[in-house]
């Protein structure tokens, strides 16, 4: 990873730096991903080179940890990420970091997700957000996975959860400390019934509670 960082940023044949992130093979632990992007984002920066997360990967609690890495490229100077590997059925899986949308459909919607919100940031349709918001899931109604998408005015602590018609929460989609920025977390209903729940994202003296519908 490193000599090829150092490559990458240095020679002025290579228009763009890249990074590998395989926190298993390493040993470094998933947590350890986002503070990896962005401090060589922040190097690259100062240089004055693109750079990308090309090639990540993780062979377990793939959407979690893809989610907070890939909220980290959309807020950071990264200019986007290339998973190892995508595989079609049939295609065997020879190292285990391989993502196959027929078995982990999770995974590949959050892909998808991201790939869209990485294509708006570049298009200048992104811009940092100036107060905090929470948006319509989408697809709603849905069957098994949604994307819920909040924005963040300013640095806090933050939670966001999903909750029945009565009140009780079944599912805590985040609960920590979140930068200003732009972000996305997806909702999977498994062994949930079908009918209408609500999300909501609190932020201090604020909350914002929305209503997604879930059909089986």
């Amino acid at each position: 990873g490193g000599g090829s960082f150092s490559k990458t940023t240095q020679d002025p044949n290579i228009d763009v730096a890249g990074i590998p992130l395989y926190a298993d093979a390493w040993r470094i632990g998933v947590s350890s991903g986002s503070p990896w992007i962005t401090e060589h984002a922040e190097i690259s920066r100062r240089l004055g080179k693109p750079i990308i997360l090309g090639e990540f990967g993780v062979q377990m609690n793939r959407s979690l940890v893809y989610e907070g890495w890939l909220n980290t490229v959309i807020n950071s100077t990264a200019s986007g990420g290339l998973v190892w590997q995508l595989v079609y059925d049939g295609w065997k899986d020879t190292d285990g970091y391989a993502v196959s949308c027929s078995h982990d459909r999770l995974a590949c919607d959050l892909l998808t997700s991201f790939a869209q919100l990485i294509r708006e940031r570049d298009a200048g349709a992104l811009a940092p957000p100036s107060t905090s918001s929470l948006h319509q899931n989408f697809p709603n109604p849905f069957n098994a996975v949604t994307v819920i998408r909040y924005d963040l005015g300013s640095a806090n602590q933050i939670e966001l959860g999903v909750y029945n018609e009565i009140g009780q929460k079944v599912a805590t989609l985040f609960d920590g400390w979140r930068t200003p920025g732009r972000y996305v977390s997806l909702f999977a209903a498994l062994g949930l019934a079908s009918g209408v729940y609500f999300y909501s994202l609190k932020i201090a003296e604020f909350t914002e509670t929305k209503k997604l519908i879930f059909r089986k």
